[in-house]
């Protein structure tokens, strides 16, 4: 319940505060009551997304893929440079993952792979197409419990985050289908969740030597609810 109510306000504030900034700090301020106490690796984990999805971002923002309506900075309003460490601490708080075994060699090529659509390729089918592939033999190759339960859970949140998004007009995209997402916002998505568990987690778990090395851990899970 205290991670719906978290996305619920997450919601509520993206529509209805006024102001790029105001929409900041609200959300900041709601975060770290919902997410208290915030461990040391999960506060780390919140920038480095955050900071990471900002090049992202602007990669796509520069290829047209999307754009937003009122930017502040790199194309892009003041809270978008915090909602993706928020997006994987929410799912990691609710999903709660156990740990993979293994290296994370695998998974970080697929990171690499998966990323570059996104970046380079601005047409909406062709985009759908090679994310959906990427994602389809990232299940082929992980598909625990846990595998499926981070890439649907993400999904939903990709889609709640989306369809409020563009309805209120925060952000659109060039030439949208019907309900103004195009179809790929599903792959992004889910595809994030995957990598989230099998990427993200085990190097804030392991640290990135442990993780890539592939030193033996016990799931122990990501957090607390």
């Amino acid at each position: 319940m205290k991670m719906l109510s978290a996305l619920g306000v997450t919601l509520v504030v993206l529509a209805f505060v006024p102001g790029n900034l105001l929409k900041t700090l609200v959300l900041l301020g709601a975060w770290g009551v919902f997410f208290w106490p915030l461990q040391r690796k999960e506060a780390i984990l919140f920038v480095a997304m955050s900071l990471l999805f900002v090049v992202m971002n602007y990669g796509a923002l520069d290829r047209g893929v999307f754009f937003f309506t009122d930017p502040d900075l790199l194309l892009m309003p003041a809270f978008e440079f915090v909602m993706w460490g928020f997006y994987v601490l929410w799912l990691l708080r609710t999903v709660q993952p156990g740990v993979p075994a293994g290296s994370i060699r695998v998974p970080l090529a697929l990171a690499v792979v998966f990323s570059l659509p996104f970046m380079l390729v601005p047409d909406h089918v062709l985009l759908l197409v090679l994310s959906g592939s990427v994602v389809l033999v990232g299940l082929i190759l992980f598909h625990e419990r846990d595998d499926l339960m981070c890439a649907g859970v993400m999904a939903l949140l990709g889609a709640a985050i989306e369809y409020v998004g563009t309805g209120v007009g925060l952000w659109g995209y060039s030439n949208p289908p019907a309900g103004g997402v195009p179809f790929w916002f599903v792959t992004m998505w889910s595809g994030i969740g995957l990598l989230a568990r099998r990427l993200v987690l085990p190097i804030m778990e392991r640290g990135w030597k442990g993780a890539y090395t592939g030193i033996r851990f016990t799931p122990t899970g990501a957090g607390h609810d």
